[in-house]
């Protein structure tokens, strides 16, 4: 399961629960129908009976541990993700959304009108000719 078919189901289960729905032919569409094992083709259009979309709804739950019905969005972070499924890559930004790399050759980070000095061991103890410079 992926971000965008989760949100597929969740606008799916959410519309009219009790009642048969009616879904324009799209490949998210064919994927569920495929993967759970539910819903049918009439006139080039899916539709889903009440049936269908509750157990649809348990599936997901029994697969994520989330309710499609009452989460409509999975969580944009990671961490957040992590606290409903083990797969935080079902978030939507990047681990590498929040993250800054700094790199000194000379071992000091200069931030903010402050000089801040990086671990020995982090300090390369060679540097190569083309990268020495006396930049400050």
């Amino acid at each position: 399961m992926n971000r965008h078919m989760y949100q597929w189901i969740s606008a799916l289960v959410r519309d009219k629960p009790d009642q048969s729905t009616i879904r324009r032919n799209s490949t998210h569409g064919q994927q569920i129908m495929t993967r759970y094992g539910c819903g049918y083709v009439s006139k080039q259009q899916l539709v889903f009976s009440a049936d269908d979309k509750r157990r649809l709804r348990q599936q997901v739950k029994d697969e994520l541990g989330i309710d499609p019905f009452v989460t409509g969005q999975l969580p944009e972070n990671r961490l957040e993700m992590a606290k409903y499924h083990p797969n935080e890559k079902l978030a939507s930004k990047p681990v590498s959304h929040d993250l800054l790399l700094l790199n000194s050759p000379d071992g000091v980070i200069r931030l903010n009108g402050k000089n801040i000095q990086l671990h020995p061991e982090l300090i390369p103890t060679k540097v190569a000719p083309s990268v020495q410079t006396n930049i400050h």
